[in-house]
């Protein structure tokens, strides 16, 4: 394992990640941290007492603005290596990270990447047919130190010998935070992305409320399921307001005319308490 070098990982707050920066840190290398924040990822790392315990600086790409975004939403609309069973590009996603930490680490003097990547732990990007691929598209030499210690497959029982040794608790279970594996979430995230409605204004709308889609004049609307998600649409300008047992509403199209407006009010109507069963049935062929 490398030694005496600035290294740079790719973080996700995951045991495997943290166990990398231990490995890295034990053999005498200087570690810093870079974390993606995005718009369908569970896991956050704003804030990581593991990162503070050891001292580690930690990088924060916010893929929910500018540049990040759109590049980000590029790679989602233009898989040049496939989708899986949901609407996640896998390995383009990889390629895309580790292409934006090596644009970090080149010009902050890093001498390599490190990943927490175990080949065989997931089938569609830790592969190594999928890590040989990801990683011919990145010039930057990119360690792995679990792999280098001979940790594969999916059992987990090495890491959690490790995670023992170092002392490392309150890890987060290996569940994967990725949305975008999500089958049931698929038509909602393709039809979004792909008819360019989601920006930096409107991320923060994929993941809340129920969601419809007419394709004809690009009419989104977004229905609140609670309190929480009426406040979150409330602060967008074309909105039908919340009321006593009424959902806040969203809605935007090519055209907004006094149909919109009034397809959002039978919306609000569809969904509010001892909701209307007809305008209900009539939207269901919309949803998404």
């Amino acid at each position: 394992m490398i030694s005496n070098k600035k290294v740079l990982v790719l973080y996700s707050g995951g045991l495997d990640s943290r166990l990398a920066v231990k490995l890295l840190k034990e053999n005498e290398n200087r570690v810093e941290a870079i974390f993606f924040n995005l718009p369908f990822n569970s896991d956050k790392a704003a804030k990581d007492e593991f990162l503070e315990d050891q001292n580690v600086e930690l990088h924060i790409i916010n893929c929910y603005s500018e540049p990040w975004l759109t590049g980000f939403l590029n790679v989602l609309r233009n898989a040049e290596h496939g989708y899986g069973k949901g609407y996640n590009p896998c390995k383009d996603c990889k390629i895309f990270m580790k292409s934006v930490a090596q644009e970090f680490a080149r010009k902050n003097g890093f001498d390599c990447l490190a990943t927490g990547e175990v080949m065989g732990q997931r089938p569609m990007s830790q592969t190594r047919e999928s890590e040989d691929l990801i990683d011919s598209k990145i010039d930057m030499e990119v360690v792995k130190p679990l792999e280098e210690i001979g940790i594969r497959g999916r059992s987990r029982d090495r890491q959690f010998e490790l995670a023992k040794k170092y002392g490392i608790k309150n890890y987060p279970t290996p569940a994967g935070g990725c949305l975008l594996t999500d089958k049931q979430l698929k038509l909602k995230y393709k039809t979004l992305i792909e008819n360019n409605l989601i920006n930096g204004d409107t991320v923060y709308l994929l993941n809340v409320g129920r969601h419809f889609f007419l394709s004809e004049n690009k009419e989104w609307y977004v229905v609140a399921r609670d309190e929480q998600e009426c406040g979150v649409i409330e602060k967008y300008e074309n909105v039908i307001q919340s009321g006593k047992g009424k959902p806040a509403v969203f809605y935007t199209a090519n055209n907004i005319s006094d149909v919109v407006k009034k397809r959002a009010l039978e919306l609000q109507k569809a969904y509010q308490k001892h909701e209307d069963q007809s305008l209900y049935n009539k939207y269901q062929q919309w949803k998404i």
